[in-house]
């Protein structure tokens, strides 16, 4: 099973996590928007994925990474 770390994704690229045709993947997220919000620009925020992976599941064809990101204050 691949790593894949949780960043920002278009649809189509989800729809690959997934193994599936990109235009199931927008009905799949157009039929959960109102738990995740909707898209802005052409791609998913993290938090919206967090939010989609609690609704539908994580990917089952890769092992996500979840990442903190800090950075110092000076």
């Amino acid at each position: 099973m691949k790593n894949w770390t949780l960043k920002s994704v278009s649809t189509k690229e989800l729809a690959a996590l997934y193994g599936i045709h990109r235009k199931a993947m927008s009905k799949i997220l157009k039929h959960h928007e109102s738990v995740i919000g909707k898209r802005t620009g052409y791609s998913w925020y993290v938090e919206q994925l967090l939010r989609f992976f609690e609704v539908y599941g994580p990917p089952p064809l890769v092992r996500v990474v979840y990442t903190i990101y800090t950075r110092d204050i000076k």
